[in-house]
């Protein structure tokens, strides 16, 4: 056995103990208690030699599913932890946010550079606390582009963000669909559609809101009994064209929203695969 090994690990013992001491000292318990755990996490992770996508990378490559199940583990391990707080305590709540355009282009950037580095960040971490070369020069790199983006936040927010979805849909659809080319199975369609989305939750939609809400009900997210039922249904009619193919049915539409919104098109084209139900 390598005698540097025990002296190394009893002077890193000693560094962390030192370094969780500064940290209480000069910030506070709680701070110096998250040292701790990360000191923890990263010695958990740099002896199994585990990262996210080492485990990912594992179960597509060799079929090995052990990193990859032990992540959905830690995920189940979390939840049993903070459900719990997140529902007994009012000033605990989750990062709940609508889909970002800035999210998405951050997550492709984030993606493609982990494949250029071999490593997400817990991974690039703990190989660079091994002493891997190439982790050691890629980390700079990663703590500069987290300050550079967090410098430049309010730009990338500003870009916007995707429309927020709902969990309740309601849809009528009606159309008179005739044949136009039978030998090769194209024929047409008119259509007349009602329908809408909307939200039921209340980090959404407060009960205050679904009763009083300034909006008008057809572009009101939250859904409010019985107008949004009588009165928010949206209405478009349009018209289209249809061809049933050797890989399935192809549908060209053209809709016309009769309710249309300040800023929306006055003709929208759809292009599908599969028939609607």
């Amino acid at each position: 056995m390598n005698a540097a090994l025990p002296t190394f690990a009893l002077y890193a013992a000693l560094g962390a103990i030192v370094a969780w001491l500064v940290v209480t000292w000069l910030v506070g318990l709680r701070q110096g208690f998250l040292f701790v755990v990360g000191i923890g996490l990263g010695a958990v992770l740099a002896g199994v030699s585990f990262g996210f996508t080492t485990g990912w990378r594992a179960w597509i490559r060799d079929r090995d599913p052990t990193g990859f199940l032990a992540q959905f583990l830690a995920i189940a391990l979390a939840m049993v932890v903070s459900i719990p707080l997140i529902a007994t305590h009012e000033e605990l709540s989750g990062a709940i946010a609508p889909l970002s355009v800035s999210l998405l282009i951050g997550a492709f950037v984030f993606g493609a550079a982990m494949q250029v580095a071999d490593g997400c960040g817990s991974g690039t971490l703990y190989k660079a606390g091994l002493g891997n070369g190439f982790s050691l020069a890629v980390l700079p790199g990663f703590v500069f582009g987290s300050f550079l983006g967090a410098a430049h936040l309010d730009a990338w927010l500003a870009l916007g963000s995707l429309p927020l979805g709902g969990n309740l849909q309601i849809i009528n659809n009606n159309e008179i669909e005739f044949p136009i080319f039978r030998k090769v199975g194209i024929s047409g369609v008119v259509f007349y559609d009602m329908g809408n989305a909307y939200n039921l939750e209340d980090r959404y939609c407060s009960g205050l809101q679904r009763k009083n809400s300034s909006i008008s009900i057809k572009f009101d997210p939250c859904f409010r009994m019985p107008e949004s039922l009588t009165a928010g249904l949206r209405k478009s009619v349009g018209f289209g064209f249809r061809w049933f193919s050797p890989i399935g049915p192809l549908r060209f539409e053209w809709g016309i929203p009769l309710d249309k919104q300040p800023g929306e098109d006055p003709l929208v084209f759809e292009f599908t695969i599969g028939n609607f139900f």
